[in-house]
């Protein structure tokens, strides 16, 4: 999900690297990369895709997202309703970028509980996963 790819360089931080230059810092820990960046043309770019501890929750947030993104039935018929019940207005999921998608979704927890619900899907949200979406948001 990384735009601009060709214009991130990530850069192997060893012991001896000193360069003030870098706007990029790269660690390795317990095989996973986290790159940070201070340069920005590179600030959209999401560092919680590379958090283990977040990976199985954004998953399964983002299978909700393309589930009523894909299907305007359930979107329109199930989704919608409350959204519109509960704000007054329309409010669509938006999976183009993370940190907009995990802010729509959360603001939309209690729409999305009742869809699910409405549709029969097996795919449950934890009063933890709400939590931790919720953590994920305030660190990004």
């Amino acid at each position: 999900n990384i735009e601009r790819e060709e214009e991130h360089q990530e850069i192997t931080c060893n012991g001896s690297d000193t360069d003030d230059e870098d706007t990029n810092d790269t660690q390795e820990e317990q095989g996973v990369t986290v790159t940070t960046t201070t340069d920005p043309r590179n600030l959209h770019l999401s560092r919680a895709e590379v958090i283990p501890r977040y990976n199985d929750l954004l998953q399964k947030v983002r299978k909700v997202v393309k589930l009523f993104k894909r299907s305007p039935t359930k979107y329109d018929m199930y989704l919608q309703k409350y959204v519109k019940e509960d704000t007054g207005k329309e409010l669509s999921l938006d999976l183009d970028s993370l940190m907009a998608m995990i802010e729509r979704f959360h603001k939309l927890k209690v729409c999305i509980y009742k869809a699910l619900i409405d549709i029969g899907s097996d795919t449950k949200f934890s009063d933890l996963d709400w939590l931790k979406i919720k953590d994920l948001i305030d660190s990004l």
